[in-house]
């Protein structure tokens, strides 16, 4: 599924069969529309790249609005649980807490499962089991006990967030990088915490942060 761009000045999102690439279904939105996932539950997408205006689509009937409470949604197609971070600002300027939280669809309500305040970004394994946040510090949190355990990385190297890569429901990778020339890409056991560097770089761009493993 993906934005299209049609001929009046809008757009429609599309979904298409892979295997004879002709579309399946349709909706009418605007060209700046972004596609934050889909599950079980439909096709969550926002309007206008705000986070207000998220809005769930299951092919067949109308799309229906989402209170995502200013947050950023990300949709995980192994998982009925939603990632819910990168908040808007308050009315007024006021920059909120930075929380992180996984919520799951109740009726046309999102229900909190599960809350991580230190951190505005985080990503959620595959099975919505486990979430990775933090700022100072790398945390899994267990979305059902809420039982802790830090992640053996500089949190500079390792940022969790919706583009982390898991290869299985307890294995993530990222980028970062080492201070202002290198760049790495590390492998991390989310079960026992441990991460190793796997690849490294000249860095064109990106955040400056500690080595990982050795100078």
């Amino acid at each position: 599924m993906f934005v299209s761009p049609t001929g009046d000045g809008g757009a429609r999102v599309s979904v298409r069969n892979v295997a004879t690439g002709k579309e399946t279904a349709s909706v009418p939105t605007d060209r700046n529309t972004e596609v934050v996932g889909w599950n079980a539950d439909g096709i969550w997408f926002m309007e206008e790249r705000e986070h207000s205006k998220t809005r769930l689509w299951r092919p067949g009937s109308d799309p229906v609005p989402v209170d995502t409470d200013g947050r950023r949604l990300t949709a995980y197609g192994t998982t009925d649980r939603v990632l819910l971070d990168e908040r808007d600002e308050d009315e007024g300027g006021q920059e909120p807490e930075p929380c992180v939280r996984v919520a799951v669809l109740d009726g046309s309500r999102l229900e909190t499962l599960r809350e991580q305040c230190g951190s505005n970004s985080g990503t959620l394994s595959p099975d919505g089991k486990y979430l990775l946040a933090g700022a100072s510090a790398v945390d899994r949190v267990s979305v059902d006990t809420g039982a802790k355990a830090r992640l053996q990385v500089p949190p500079l190297v390792f940022r969790p967030d919706h583009e982390s890569l898991w290869e299985d429901a307890t294995h993530v990778l990222t980028s970062g990088g080492i201070g202002t020339t290198r760049g790495v890409t590390v492998r991390c056991d989310v079960i026992s915490g441990r991460c190793e560097r796997i690849q490294d770089g000249p860095q064109r761009s990106g955040p400056a942060g500690p080595g990982l493993g050795r100078p």
